[in-house]
């Protein structure tokens, strides 16, 4: 257990370090990239921008950046992703499933913890990835849609296991009963995310 803790603790430290080295990188080059930008594909290019409208959602919203809303708003995302693990790991430990899908999550967590600090620094974050129509990204961006995906993906074979279970244990049961179950059950998890893992298969015995 301690092991596989180091290695998501080293895959997210590395993830960040990655992230501060390319926005480094892309400030050393900012006025030379901006006035030449450099082709990586056909639809990519490296064209660095300052993103001060705080967030895609800011902007969406016209909240624009706010500093101490943005921190909080990293400081709930990342209590998020933490809950996220304990979770996606119950239920993992319930149906069998591998949880392979949290080194997903560490790219999140590398991302929230990245613009953390880079909003602590009181300095807005630099955006450098370039996708021709639909704006401009930066690596912690991508961090959140390789965890976004992943989750998705994980989706498949956790329901591939949910399924067969719940129709199993509420044969019989009204439509408002079978809520009711699974709406237990989802408390079982939300409770284990939350206790020692040692504890875990008391709290599930009587579910199995």
């Amino acid at each position: 257990m301690k092991a596989l803790k180091n290695r998501h603790i080293w895959l997210i430290t590395i993830l960040f370090l990655l992230a501060i080295l390319a926005e480094r990188t892309a400030y050393l080059h900012f006025g030379q990239w901006r006035a030449q930008p450099v082709m990586l594909t056909r639809f990519l290019r490296l064209y660095p921008v300052y993103n001060d409208s705080g967030s895609w959602l800011h902007g969406r919203l016209g909240i624009g950046y706010v500093r101490w809303i943005l921190i909080l708003e990293d400081v709930l995302s990342l209590a998020a992703e933490l809950f996220l693990i304990r979770y996606i790991r119950a239920i993992g430990s319930f149906f069998g499933l591998r949880c392979g899908v949290l080194y997903m999550v560490d790219c999140g967590i590398a991302a929230t913890v990245h613009r953390f600090f880079t909003r602590l620094r009181g300095v807005y974050v630099l955006d450098y990835l370039h996708w021709k129509g639909r704006g401009v990204f930066d690596l912690p961006d991508l961090y959140l849609f390789l965890t976004l995906a992943g989750l998705l993906v994980w989706l498949i074979p956790m329901y591939g296991r949910y399924h067969p279970y719940i129709k199993k244990n509420t044969k019989g049961m009204s439509r408002i009963q079978k809520w009711g179950w699974e709406l237990r059950l989802s408390g079982v998890f939300l409770k284990a995310a939350f206790v020692p893992e040692r504890r875990w298969e008391e709290m599930f015995a009587k579910w199995r």
